[in-house]
C-alpha cells in the first residue's frame, strides 16, 4: 500500500466528513509527531488574509498591498494588489527553485542569515505587468504576511482566526525570521491529525462561515489563473488563493511530499507527509478514486 511501498513516506491519513478512516505512521513520525509544512504554509497564509478582510481590518483584495505594508513601498510586492499577491501575479522575475528568488533563500532566512524582507527589498523590482502571468514565488506570500501584519497581526490573526477554532490536540508551530517574522511562504509545524483538522476548518469555511468568508473561500479554492507554464505544479491546471487546484479537489502542497488534498463537496480529506516526493502521482490517483468512488 501506499504508505508501506514507498521510501519517502511518513504518514497518511484518510478522513471522510469528520471521521477518520485510514491512519498510518513509519518512523520517526508518529501521531504527536509536528510535521513541518514546507509550501503549504502559502495556503493558511491566504485564508488569514480572508479572515482579516472580512473583519474589516483590510478593505479590498483590489488594494495595493503597500497600503497596509508600509515596508513594501516601491516594490512590485507593494504595488501589486492583494489579489495579484494571492494569485501569485505579482509580476516579479521567475523564481530559481521551489518559488525562491536565489538558490538557498529559504534555508538562508530559516537560519538567521537573512531577514524576509532583505529578500524582497533586494528582489522587488518588476519583470512583467501585475496579473498577467502565474508565478510561483515565495516572495508574493510574504508580502501577504507583511500586509496581514499591519493589519492587525499575521500571527496573531491566524491563531484568532484558525488555530484556535480547529480543535488542535498537539503543538503548532511557526519558524520565524531574525526580525521575528513568521516565515509564511514554509513555516508551519502541526500533527498529522491537526493538519486534517485545519483541512476540515477550510471546508466549513466554505459551507457555513458567514457571508464574506464563504465568498472568500470559495473563490481562494477555486480556479483564479491558470498554471500555463507547468514549471511549478504539474499535477495542477490552476491556482486559486496561494492554493492549487484541479478537478473538484483543492490541495495545499508542501517540498518534499507534504499534501493536504480535500474535495469538499464529500467532505474527503488526504494528508500525506514524507521526506521525499517522488511518489505523488500516486497520491493524487488514489484521492482522485477514492472521490470518485472507484
Amino acid at each position: 500500500m501506499l504508505l508501506r511501498e514507498n521510501l519517502g513516506a511518513l504518514s497518511l491519513l484518510l478522513v471522510e466528513r469528520g471521521r477518520i478512516l485510514f491512519e498510518g505512521y513509519k518512523p520517526p513520525a508518529t501521531r504527536e509527531t509536528p510535521q513541518h509544512s514546507q509550501s503549504m504554509s502559502k495556503s493558511l497564509t491566504a485564508y488569514t488574509i480572508g479572515h482579516l478582510l472580512c473583519d474589516g481590518r483590510i478593505e479590498s483584495l483590489n488594494d495595493p498591498a503597500q497600503k497596509y505594508a508600509h515596508l513594501l513601498h516601491g516594490t512590485v510586492y507593494g504595488e501589486a494588489t492583494i489579489y495579484n499577491l494571492l494569485t501569485m501575479t505579482s509580476g516579479a522575475a521567475l523564481s530559481t527553485s521551489s518559488g525562491n528568488s536565489y538558490d538557498g533563500q529559504f534555508d538562508e532566512v530559516r537560519a538567521g542569515k537573512v531577514s524576509s524582507l532583505s529578500v524582497m527589498l533586494r528582489f522587488g523590482t518588476r519583470d512583467i505587468p501585475a496579473g498577467k502571468e502565474f508565478r510561483y514565488l515565495a516572495n508574493d506570500t510574504m508580502a501577504l504576511a507583511y500586509v496581514a501584519e499591519a493589519a492587525g497581526g499575521f500571527l496573531d490573526g491566524f491563531e484568532r482566526h484558525i488555530w484556535s477554532k480547529i480543535g488542535a490536540e498537539g503543538a503548532g508551530y511557526w519558524l520565524i525570521d531574525n526580525q521575528g517574522m513568521a516565515i509564511a511562504n514554509a513555516g508551519v509545524s502541526a500533527t498529522t491529525r491537526d493538519w486534517a483538522r485545519l483541512g476540515i476548518f477550510s471546508v466549513s469555511q466554505i459551507k457555513s462561515g458567514g457571508d464574506c468568508m464563504r465568498k472568500f473561500m470559495k473563490d481562494a479554492t477555486s480556479f483564479q489563473v491558470p498554471n500555463v507554464s507547468k514549471r511549478t505544479g504539474k499535477a495542477f491546471p490552476g491556482y486559486g488563493f496561494q492554493t492549487w487546484v484541479r478537478n473538484k479537489t483543492y490541495w495545499w502542497i508542501g517540498y518534499g511530499g507534504q499534501r493536504v488534498g480535500v474535495e469538499p463537496e464529500t467532505e474527503k480529506i488526504i494528508v500525506v507527509t514524507s521526506w521525499r516526493e517522488d511518489y505523488m502521482d500516486r497520491v493524487y490517483r488514489l484521492f482522485d478514486d477514492w472521490v470518485a468512488g472507484r
